[in-house]
């Protein structure tokens, strides 16, 4: 998504480097901020970190590219007394700086009470790209909260669509299943299937849905189609959500024994047929052979003789 010119989601760098921003502003920011190399051992860590998940592989990346290159954009910092930091945003910065053993970290310095360092350490991670959509969505509902903000005010202050803060937090109210799936990247569960399932209100129905989508790796287009008819069917008396729920659930299985029919015949080289009755955890697994050379070679997978 393109961010506008001069936001205050945007990395302090990038403002003062901005010919697009006029001077004026540029001196009023500078006023308030200055760059200095501090320990970062004085850096405290930030009370008000968005961001829930750190993958410590990529902190490895970037230490070693620290290690090679330093640190090109500075983190930013307000001054705490007893010459200490504390971390407005910048923080896999400083945890990568740390496993380099890099002793000095560039930042900008900024003047900010309590609820300056809310606000600043939220837009400036809301703006990151690489934050999975339920921090977005905490980041939001915390301003909401935390600084008592209408999300009319929330918009002015992130710089972002009413409509796009909405559907957000709309992802809050999903079951947990569905959160967790949105936290990871190859989930095949995105703000696109959210978007499609969330409007029903059966929490059992949503959770088939969602079931569906991971099953058979529905496309957002396929789930809208889904949710759509199961709407119409609902709207006209011939569905109810116990009927859905078991129509999705019976195909999310039948599915699911397909596969594993499959990965079978691929073991044993022979034909494979898996059976479960709908609503029991009873079932059966049924090999074929043609030959006893053959069931030699199945029993001989199988460790069996």
């Amino acid at each position: 998504m393109a961010k506008r010119a001069g936001g205050l989601g945007r990395g302090l760098g990038s403002i003062l480097n901005d010919p697009t921003v006029s001077g004026e502003k540029k001196q009023e920011i500078q006023k308030k901020v200055s760059i200095n190399e501090i320990s970062v051992d004085k850096i405290r860590p930030n009370r008000f970190q968005p961001r829930t998940d750190f993958d410590m592989d990529a902190i490895l990346e970037l230490a070693e590219s620290i290690r090679h290159h330093g640190i090109i954009q500075p983190i930013t910092v307000r001054k705490l007394d007893n010459d200490e930091y504390e971390l407005i945003s910048g923080e896999r910065r400083l945890r990568a700086s740390k496993e380099a053993n890099i002793k000095t970290i560039p930042a900008y310095i900024r003047e900010a009470n309590d609820k300056e360092l809310v606000m600043l350490a939220l837009i400036e991670n809301v703006w990151r790209e690489d934050l999975n959509p339920i921090e977005i969505a905490l980041s939001y509902q915390r301003m909401i909260k935390e600084l008592k903000l209408t999300q009319q005010e929330l918009t002015e202050k992130v710089e972002k669509k009413r409509s796009t803060i909405a559907n957000y937090l709309g992802l809050l109210e999903l079951p947990d299943r569905a959160r967790a799936a949105l936290k990871v990247n190859d989930s095949h569960f995105s703000m696109g299937h959210a978007k499609a399932i969330k409007g029903i209100k059966e929490v059992d129905v949503q959770l088939s849905f969602f079931d569906e989508i991971v099953g058979q790796k529905l496309s957002v287009r396929q789930t809208e189609e889904r949710v759509k008819a199961y709407k119409e069917a609902q709207n006209k008396g011939k569905a109810s959500p116990k009927d859905t729920s078991s129509k999705i659930k019976d195909g999310v299985q039948q599915k699911l024994l397909r596969e594993v029919e499959r990965k079978l015949q691929d073991k044993l080289q022979a034909k494979v047929e898996v059976s479960q009755k709908t609503g029991s955890e009873k079932g059966e697994i049924r090999v074929k052979f043609s030959s006893e050379s053959e069931l030699n070679e199945i029993l001989e997978i199988l460790g069996i003789i």
